[in-house]
């Protein structure tokens, strides 16, 4: 259901008026652009307040010596100070408090820090002994994020970042940023469900805020959509004017085609004006979606691979965190009977909670029809109570597939019906296991305008477990993603499934699958976890009831093997291949 989006912009005014603390990379342009990151507890009693325009630092980072072996590790007072004088220092997270990091870099002249973590993710800062002496800005951002940032250290290249908030810091400053921008409802949306311009379009549009202390006129939004290299879409919206402090939303004409080929569509949002920008780096921002065969998504799919791509993991809030753990996918379409959901893949970690390998981590995964009667999350009586069991599943870590896409398939497909709510959840009771999230699109504008529910969560708050219905924010998707197939040549409820055990599971070269007592005809279909097919054969069980299957030419990896029966009956298993 779409709101009324008048109430809408006058609701996010306030929003996008406020301050908002950024930190994002001004040069080289190759590793430009906003990054996730941490702060600092409240323990930190004199860190200064990054929502004031005038703490916002601009420098150049420098990597800190504190004279041992170890990799910048700034447990004692550093050796290399006048490099890090008047710069922001970059360290590393281990071997000792947090707070003995940062006071060892304020000592030698830094003017912020940055903690890359050792693992993916962030997580929280504690202040230590030390940590309520310091006064310049500390933050933390993932192992993938740092590897890229001291990547370009390393080649010699002075990297430049920005950290704080914007409003009021310039004369000319124009911008925005993802929370603010509409999207297409979902990152991924299977073909069968948008066979044309009715079933699927893309509203278009951005608030656009006036960061900087002048008056200014004239502004405009341009957006472009290619696919495959090519232009499908260019607009420009009407110009406004906005003065020092104000926001404005700039609408542009919905994108729609009479059908979509399956793809990556590149979406740019662009904001033009008479000034010479003094912060360019807000000024443009992509929106891209896909149009997939099978897949469901709200997590981005790399362009290259298909799948959904993160690094950060993270939990739900808890204080035990052996507490029941949910990340799901809410669903609903007017057209979902087309499809049916036979699977689910996730990405998960340890190593940001313990360390540990996931060997041996296990995940259930259930389906449920969400039966509450509730208009959208701004109705009173939204709720998420009425979740009623439909199918599940389960999945066994065989090896340390740490923030790898995995596939659990549900025990039997899930047959949808059109307008009904759904939750796809994956379940663990560790203490150890993280979702792997993603942090690079922003669905706040689309829950403005929308008003539905996109990856709830289930945990341990304040109030006891319950469903968090906005997940870990607008801002941060799971890379979770569910596998549709078409029910009529993919569901057949007379026959029935085999269970099969193959081994050894994981396996090197050679995989035996034990077919018991089945006879006839068999088809076996390797799938890799993108849904390809890499290999398919033919066996006859006639004369014998083990099969052995040669893997050595198919790379690591997981594998879902899809057996077929002559007489109709099937046998669907996961196959770990690790050489």
């Amino acid at each position: 259901m779409k709101k009324n989006y008048l109430l809408t912009c006058l609701a996010l005014f306030t929003l996008c008026a406020n301050a908002q603390i950024i930190f994002n990379v001004e040069s080289p342009t190759a590793i430009g652009g906003e990054y996730d990151y941490g702060l600092t507890g409240t323990d930190w009693t004199i860190a200064p307040d990054m929502t004031i325009p005038g703490n916002a630092i601009i420098d150049t980072l420098a990597l800190v010596d504190d004279g041992t072996t170890a990799d910048t590790l700034s447990c004692n007072p550093l050796v290399n100070g006048a490099d890090i004088a008047g710069k922001i220092a970059v360290l590393y997270r281990g071997s000792c408090q947090f707070g003995v990091k940062a006071i060892n870099a304020q000592n030698a002249g830094a003017v912020g820090v940055i903690i890359i973590n050792i693992a993916p993710g962030v997580v929280p800062m504690g202040a230590g002994t030390d940590g309520p002496n310091v006064t310049i800005p500390v933050w933390m951002v993932s192992s993938d994020d740092g590897a890229a940032i001291r990547a370009q250290m390393d080649a010699g290249t002075d990297v430049v970042v920005f950290f704080g908030t914007k409003n009021g810091l310039f004369a000319d400053d124009i911008g925005f940023n993802q929370e603010h921008m509409l999207r297409a409802p979902n990152a991924a949306t299977p073909q069968m469900l948008a066979q044309n311009a009715t079933e699927f379009s893309v509203d278009m549009g951005t608030w656009i805020h006036n960061f900087g202390t002048n008056d200014q006129t004239g502004i405009t939004v341009s957006a472009g959509i290619t696919f495959g290299g090519a232009s499908i879409y260019a607009n420009n919206s009407a110009p406004a004017d906005i003065l020092s402090g104000d926001s404005a939303f700039f609408s542009l004409p919905t994108f729609s085609q009479g059908s979509y080929a399956i793809g990556y569509y590149g979406v740019d949002y662009v904001v033009n004006y008479g000034a010479t920008d003094e912060y360019t780096s807000d000024n443009s921002r992509t929106a891209d979606f896909s149009i997939t065969d099978n897949t469901f998504s709200y997590c981005p799919l790399d362009s290259a691979t298909g799948v959904p791509t993160g690094s950060n993991a993270r939990r739900s809030v808890g204080v035990d965190l052996s507490d029941e753990q949910r990340f799901c996918i809410a669903y609903k379409n007017p057209n979902a009977s087309r499809m049916a959901v036979s699977s689910i893949t996730f990405s998960g970690s340890t190593a940001p909670v313990s360390g540990v390998p996931l060997d041996g981590e296990y995940i259930e995964g259930y389906a449920y029809s969400w039966d509450d009667s509730f208009t959208g999350l701004s109705d009173a009586n939204f709720n998420m109570v009425a979740l009623n069991l439909l199918q599940s599943g389960e999945y066994t870590y065989l090896s340390d597939l740490q923030n790898e896409n995995v596939t659990m398939d549900f025990f039997d497909d899930i047959l949808l019906l059109d307008n009904q709510r759904y939750l796809f959840c994956i379940i663990t009771y560790s203490a150890n296991f993280q979702i792997a999230t993603n942090g690079t699109l922003d669905y706040n504008e689309n829950l403005n305008l929308y008003d539905e529910a996109y990856t709830p969560i289930y945990g341990t708050g304040a109030n006891g477990a319950q469903y968090f219905a906005l997940g870990f924010g607008t801002d941060v998707t799971p890379t979770m993603s569910l596998t549709m197939i078409d029910p009529s040549i993919g569901i057949d409820e007379t026959n029935d499934a085999i269970d099969i055990i193959p081994f050894p599971n994981p396996a090197q070269n050679i995989i035996n699958i034990p077919f018991g007592n089945n006879t006839g005809l068999s088809t076996i279909a390797i799938y890799d976890i993108t849904g390809k097919l890499v290999s398919t054969q033919s066996v006859s069980l006639n004369d014998k009831n083990l099969v052995s299957i040669d893997v050595s030419e198919i790379p690591n990896g997981t594998y879902t093997f899809n057996t077929t029966f002559e007489n109709g009956n099937y046998s669907n298993f996961n196959v770990v291949i690790n050489k």
